[in-house]
């Protein structure tokens, strides 16, 4: 295995090991022989062809945060359906809080299925293009925060509606649309 894929594999552990952990540290390889290839493979000029190839890459990891973003929105859109429909008596609260949990867990599985997804196509990628290496792993190290930020939101926004949703679910409802709708927003926004 080369120092590169060595590297990429242990950035990739390392972002997949942050989903839900706040304060999320910069990555740093495990070794003084890999972290002297990280920092000498960064700075490196790249083709045409190799930007082009990031580009998709690129639009590829917005897809897959949208995607995600949207089946976490139609799976709280249905839990809160079915909890205003059932009367909001406490086993149907019980039952609204583990179909939260159930989306949280989703987003958690969907993140970090996004993340090796993205991580083995860029692997691919600077496998054939060595020469674009550095650049290839400063993307994905941005691009693994960028899905850990998402996480962190996603999991922070269910949080909160499990708090409030004794108080209001028309509340709940309206700060749904607002937040995704922020989400998709800063998605769009990530490159």
């Amino acid at each position: 295995m080369s120092d590169f894929t060595t590297v990429m594999n242990e950035m990739r552990e390392h972002h997949k090991g942050a989903i839900g952990q706040s304060g999320l540290q910069r990555f740093i390889p495990s070794t003084a022989k890999l972290q002297s290839f990280l920092g000498a493979a960064r700075g490196a000029s790249v083709s045409q062809d190799v930007t082009d190839a990031l580009a998709k890459l690129k639009l590829k990891a917005q897809v897959l945060a949208q995607d995600e973003c949207t089946a976490i929105r139609n799976g709280l859109i249905g839990a809160a359906e079915s909890f205003t429909k059932s009367g909001g008596d406490e086993a149907a609260l019980s039952k609204f809080q583990k179909a939260l949990e159930k989306q949280r867990d989703a987003a958690k599985q969907g993140v970090s299925q996004s993340i090796d997804t993205l991580y083995d196509e860029a692997i691919s990628l600077g496998e054939q293009n060595p020469q674009a290496q550095g650049t290839i792993m400063n993307m994905l190290d941005d691009i693994g925060e960028m899905f850990c930020d998402m996480f962190m939101r996603l999991s922070g926004f269910i949080a909160m509606i499990g708090d409030r949703i004794v108080d209001s679910i028309g509340d709940v409802w309206e700060r749904m649309k607002e937040f995704f709708g922020n989400i998709f927003s800063r998605i769009c926004n990530w490159f």
